[in-house]
């Protein structure tokens, strides 16, 4: 069984914690802010025991012939905020990012109504989580 420091640390080497939105005219903005979560690894066996705990799923990319085989573990929101509970005390780089998902994953309630201020801190951690995330920091 593979240690939740071990996978916190694959998290912080090679996680993508983010936030996406997508266009949809039936949200009152026109569009909605979602969790994306996702490990990469040349070496399969171990998303494959995080795929176990956790769930998701794995696809593979070839990336050109001087390349490995890059497998890439993706996590429905649920599973995400699973995960990120179990591993924040031990997150490094991306404690950060791991605090804002599971502040937004809190937000993504199925109901009729969000009220503007809720609609408005979901725009905002989408904002931070892009300048967390931007390459060369």
């Amino acid at each position: 069984m593979i240690s939740k420091q071990y996978i916190a640390g694959y998290v912080d080497g090679e996680g993508c914690l983010s936030a996406s939105k997508r266009k949809d005219k039936s949200y009152r903005r026109g569009y909605t802010v979602f969790v994306i979560t996702s490990i990469s690894s040349t070496t399969p066996s171990v998303l494959l025991e995080i795929q176990s705990v956790y769930g998701g799923s794995i696809c593979l990319k070839t990336r050109g012939e001087n390349h490995k085989e890059l497998s890439v573990l993706t996590l429905a929101p649920n599973a995400c905020a699973k995960l990120l509970k179990d591993i924040l005390p031990y997150l490094v780089l991306k404690k950060k990012q791991a605090h804002l998902i599971l502040e937004l994953k809190k937000t993504c309630k199925y109901q009729s109504y969000i009220n503007d201020k809720i609609l408005d801190r979901r725009d905002e951690i989408y904002e931070e989580l892009k300048v967390l995330n931007k390459r060369g920091l």
